[in-house]
């Protein structure tokens, strides 16, 4: 078990609205030096139902030029951060949604692609390392934890070496984009006991994203025509290919409760198979609770016991039927042969060694026991035959089919007697046409 393998699980959460949240999405225009440049880029967005999300984005370029390098030139950064009320909808409802997909537009001096690169990094709004790293201060105070040590380190290596991370692009600042985005959730196991029992697992919840963008290949000298004025030197539209959040929670292969189920089901195979072959006899219906009860819990018990049975009567299995039978410790030999002798003769019955004895009732009390005529000894097993009734049915079977043939024996019987009382109609017919016939052979 502990070295069981983990496997991910994948399930899918909806919202009830069918809505998605937006992503973070950092964009830093390269290529625009600001000595030659008259208007540095900048950013517009607006989502197709026309709601305006410009307030959503903020210039980060002072705070990220101090470990964000790409080209080593001079980069103009925005961060699109947009509340958790902002979302996207799969319908035309706006009362539900603030529209289907995003759209941003950017303005500025002209510059040829070949000189200029516009670098985004789709990031998940619950888990974003820009406002922890650069020190940006979050408008909507969205909590922030790093899931490892590591990630702090790791995030900034790659962010001073412009290693190539997921989602992250590349795009042309002068063309139109498209870019897709998945909410994603992955539960990972932690280090912990309940872990490896089976159940109430121990999970750190990660958010992440999944991404995709490219840029529209356009025709050679063909531009892109925009309606809007001032016309945009380029744009991005970005929409969720999934408004579902695909959840991934990790599961060991092989835990204890796994493991008991295994054992469990082999241990009840072989009792199934050992009542096949060989029979099977009910266990005693009081369990660990029961026997080893103390104090009040036992005085409860031992009154609930006599309380629901008579009292003063003899008890089946521990008290013989009669004296006679009342055999001490005999091998089942000796045992067989002493109860031969006593059907035959009770004074017959002696010990033949101090090991092996048999209890000898004393004069009086096997005289008293002789006396006894048949109707006590018929109604000493009348009671104890009810005690066993009793028992079993408290505690061994259901006697829900006992009182649905009791049930039926009465509806048979009640009905039986309404047969009997109810007039017999054909054979009367007979008798009557006879009277009628001979009565009017008279009159003639």
């Amino acid at each position: 078990m502990r070295d069981s393998p983990v496997i991910d699980q994948k399930y899918y959460i909806r919202s009830p609205d069918k809505t998605v949240d937006v992503p973070d999405i950092r964009f830093c225009f390269d290529g625009w030096i600001p000595s030659s440049t008259a208007v540095a880029p900048y950013i517009q967005c607006a989502t197709d139902f026309g709601d305006s999300c410009s307030e959503y984005i903020s210039n980060v370029t002072d705070q990220v030029q101090i470990g964000l390098t790409y080209y080593g030139s001079k980069l103009f950064c925005y961060l699109f951060h947009a509340p958790t009320t902002f979302r996207l909808g799969q319908s035309n409802d706006r009362v539900q949604s603030n529209g289907t997909y995003l759209k941003f537009y950017y303005y500025g001096d002209y510059i040829p692609s070949n000189r200029s690169q516009l670098h985004i990094v789709f990031y998940n709004k619950m888990h974003d390392p820009n406002f922890e790293v650069y020190g940006i201060e979050d408008p909507f105070h969205i909590p922030f934890e790093w899931y490892s040590s590591s990630e702090n380190s790791a995030f900034q290596i790659a962010e001073q070496e412009n290693m190539r991370t997921s989602n992250a692009y590349d795009l042309d600042p002068n063309s139109a984009s498209t870019a897709s985005y998945e909410l994603v959730q992955h539960e990972e196991m932690e280090l912990n006991i309940w872990n490896y029992v089976g159940f109430a697992a121990m999970r750190a919840l990660m958010f992440e994203v999944d991404s995709k963008a490219s840029t529209e290949k356009s025709l050679e000298d063909a531009d892109t025509v925009y309606t809007s004025y001032p016309q945009p030197l380029g744009s991005l539209h970005v929409f969720p290919s999934s408004f579902d959040v695909t959840v991934y929670r990790e599961q060991r292969a092989f835990t204890f409760v796994n493991a008991m189920g295994i054992i469990g089901g082999i241990f009840g195979l072989i009792l199934g198979l050992q009542a096949c072959l060989f029979g099977y006899r009910p266990r005693s219906p009081w369990g660990v609770v029961h026997r080893w009860s103390v104090g009040q819990m036992r005085r409860s018990l031992l009154h609930g016991l006599r309380s629901k049975f008579p009292k003063g009567v003899h008890v089946p299995i521990v008290q013989p039927v009669h004296r006679r039978f009342s055999v001490g410790t005999l091998s089942p030999n000796d045992n067989k042969a002493e109860i031969k002798r006593s059907y035959t003769d009770p004074r017959q019955a002696r010990p033949k060694d101090e090991s092996k004895t048999i209890i000898v009732l004393n004069e009086d009390q096997q005289q008293e026991r002789e006396d006894e005529n048949n109707e006590e000894r018929m109604a000493r097993l009348e009671e104890r035959l009810h005690v066993f009734e009793l028992l079993f049915q408290a505690y061994y079977i259901n006697d829900e089919v006992f009182r649905s043939l009791d049930y039926a024996l009465h509806y048979d019987l009640t009905n039986e007697r309404k047969r009997q009382h109810r007039p017999r109609r054909s054979s009367l017919r007979p008798r009557f046409s006879f009277l009628r016939h001979h009565h009017t052979n008279g009159r003639v």
